[in-house]
């Protein structure tokens, strides 16, 4: 029996070695990958659903995505064969700020380094040494964005008060 508990505790410390290797390389996930012992070969790790004030509610997800399985990256078309462990963030702006109009979010690929952005679905691939630029990116633009809805909020309640007004002076005119 005491051979068994000694080689459970030599994968323990290999895992555990592995894992804060992998956490060296993702200061900013370093917490739960020791507590969880997580390791970089891992298939699929969600790390979260928020970063700083931003909601990602499909989570903030690495896992190891390869063309032409089931896990291959969405849109993606390319000749090449590629498999590679990626952070996925999906961004639901409905979630966000209650409105389709994505305020700018295509943008952040032209000053993040990333492998795709799937502007169909919103979704970003980045690998490990990219996610925290691309997390604070998404933080900054999340802030404007939010901002720019309300005004826009603001404007389509003033329109619609405005034809109610109109509708009041005359109310055989239909204005839409």
């Amino acid at each position: 029996m005491l051979e068994k508990y000694n080689e459970e505790l030599k994968l323990l410390k290999a895992k555990m070695l592995k894992a804060e290797e992998f956490s060296k390389k993702l200061p900013l996930f370093s917490t739960k990958i020791i507590n969880e012992k997580l390791t970089a070969d891992m298939n699929w790790i969600q790390f979260g659903n928020y970063y700083k004030t931003l909601s990602c509610g499909w989570g903030i997800n690495r896992g190891l995505y390869t063309k032409g399985t089931n896990r291959d990256v969405t849109n993606y078309v390319s000749d090449d064969h590629y498999s590679a462990h990626l952070f996925s963030i999906y961004i639901n702006t409905l979630s966000i700020y209650d409105s389709h109009n994505k305020y700018g979010l295509e943008s952040i690929k032209d000053n993040i380094t990333l492998f795709y952005y799937d502007a169909l679905n919103s979704t970003f691939y980045v690998a490990d040494e990219h996610i925290e630029a691309l997390l604070d990116a998404l933080v900054e633009w999340e802030g404007a964005a939010c901002i720019k809805a309300a005004e826009d909020g603001k404007q389509a309640k003033i329109y619609a008060l405005q034809n109610k007004i109109n509708q009041l002076k005359c109310p055989t005119c239909i204005r839409t």
